[in-house]
């Protein structure tokens, strides 16, 4: 059986997007905690990381989130993807932000497509795969 993603790490934020992040999850996802991830071996400055458990009102706040930063046309967003038998993956997502009829749906799939958050039960998280349901 192919393992399902449990948590995501989103990988270099910094405290502006952590805010809106959190004020987008308007609670959905207690016990948050924004942890300082040290800088590169280039002596980069220190970035943030946040450790978020992959469920639709997750994705849908980070889609939010991308929506606000329409003045730009592509953003790639990095993430650890933990998976339930441990196993861990780094990828990127890039998003492509367009004047669609549904930008948060587009963004979802792009954000679940992206981060190969596809499998198993993972494609709940796909619009209208959940609502599809009996």
């Amino acid at each position: 059986m192919t393992a399902q993603p449990v948590k995501i790490t989103l990988l270099n934020l910094d405290s502006a997007d952590i805010q809106d992040i959190t004020r987008a999850l308007e609670g959905q996802a207690p016990g948050l905690v924004p942890e300082a991830a040290s800088g590169d071996r280039y002596g980069e400055p220190s970035t943030i990381i946040l450790a978020l458990v992959v469920a639709q009102p997750v994705i849908s706040a980070l889609a939010a989130w991308l929506l606000k930063h329409r003045r730009k046309q592509k953003i790639q967003i990095r993430a650890k993807v933990l998976h339930a038998d441990g196993t861990e993956v780094e990828r990127t997502a890039t998003i492509i932000l367009t004047d669609s009829d549904a930008p948060e749906a587009s963004v979802v799939e792009q954000i679940v497509n992206g981060l190969d958050l596809t499998r198993g039960a993972g494609k709940d998280l796909l619009p209208g795969e959940a609502d599809a349901k009996p």
